[in-house]
């Protein structure tokens, strides 16, 4: 007779959503990162290193590898809704995480992670329907049109009424839209060419030649960001959030190590971040802040990121500095 979680599998499913199906119905833990074996290249009319298909081919082998890691979202709704006979929400489901670390979270904070996320991606679900010859539900304008003049003064409001202090709008790729004085101020000194369009907010502020070398708690600021950008790559399994995060984990000094309960001073309660500027020792906290009702996918993907002062020094210092670039 049949495994009864093996007979549950609904016969519509890859081979990946098999095991993660069976293994929910177990109550077994399941590592997504479980892939094929890399097929061994043929050592006399195969292709080689150097050869012109050696890049076709792992090509396809990053293709297999993403599918492995994929599920897709209506499998695990099905899955959570349709569990086994008695679950319930607080039922605690063991799994690996894209780390491999182990993990366990309940039914009712998966269902509740699934269900916010449906806010948070828009952009990733309109263009999977436009690949399928489907008219995305929300439009998706240039902040430049007509309709959207109402938002850039908003937004312009926003940058303006928070000076002297930081504050810049990114869209979902963490590229900067606009930013207000207090940022040109702090951003003075990065390279020119990474203060160029499209100027990307975590490249400057993790770069060794943007604000790496002038932030004095590098390791925790930088496990902070990369935390929360391996979380939104995780999330939408967006290839070009996936270079960025590739590429900022290979930056000196940082790390990817962050534990939001592990700070300096048990006294502390945020993270800040600590900057040297002129001699001066300058600390910030900041918030992220969303447009809470978007009908327009380039709202909906758009960041107000606002920093303050985390002591009367700095505000006293950018108080200071911004006044005085205005004079000028």
């Amino acid at each position: 007779m049949a495994d009864a979680a093996q007979a549950a599998i609904p016969e519509d499913l890859t081979a990946t959503e098999a095991r993660v199906w069976a293994a929910f119905r177990r109550g077994d833990s399941c590592d997504l990162r479980v892939r094929e074996p890399r097929r061994e290249r043929e050592t006399a009319g195969g292709a080689r290193d150097g050869d012109p298909g050696h890049g076709r081919e792992d090509a396809r082998e990053r293709d297999r590898e993403r599918e492995a890691r994929t599920v897709r979202a209506d499998v695990l709704a099905r899955l959570l809704l349709d569990g086994p006979p008695g679950a319930d929400l607080l039922r605690a489901v063991s799994y690996r995480n894209s780390k491999g670390e182990p993990w366990t979270s309940s039914v009712g904070d998966i269902l509740t992670h699934v269900v916010t996320h449906s806010a948070y991606h828009r952009g990733q679900v309109a263009s999977e329907l436009r690949a399928a010859g489907f008219a995305p539900a929300f439009s998706e304008r240039s902040l430049d049109e007509r309709e959207m003049v109402p938002v850039r003064e908003a937004l312009e409001r926003f940058l303006t009424a928070h000076e002297p202090y930081p504050a810049l709008v990114v869209d979902h790729h963490w590229n900067v839209v606009a930013a207000n004085r207090g940022v040109a101020f702090v951003n003075r000194d990065v390279a020119p060419e990474l203060r160029m369009p499209p100027a990307n907010a975590l490249r400057i502020a993790l770069h060794p030649d943007g604000l790496a070398s002038r932030i004095s708690n590098l390791a925790n600021w930088s496990g902070y960001l990369l935390a929360r950008l391996r979380r939104e790559v995780e999330a939408t399994r967006d290839p070009e959030l996936e270079s960025l995060y590739e590429e900022l984990v290979a930056y000196p000094g940082t790390t990817t190590q962050y534990d939001p309960a592990d700070l300096p001073s048990p006294s502390d309660v945020l993270l800040m971040q600590e900057l040297r500027l002129e001699d001066r020792q300058l600390e910030f906290f900041c918030t992220l802040t969303t447009f809470g009702t978007p009908r327009d996918l380039t709202l909906a993907e758009l960041t107000v990121v606002s920093f303050f002062p985390a002591n009367p020094e700095t505000a006293e210092a950018l108080t200071a500095a911004v006044g005085e670039a205005e004079l000028h």
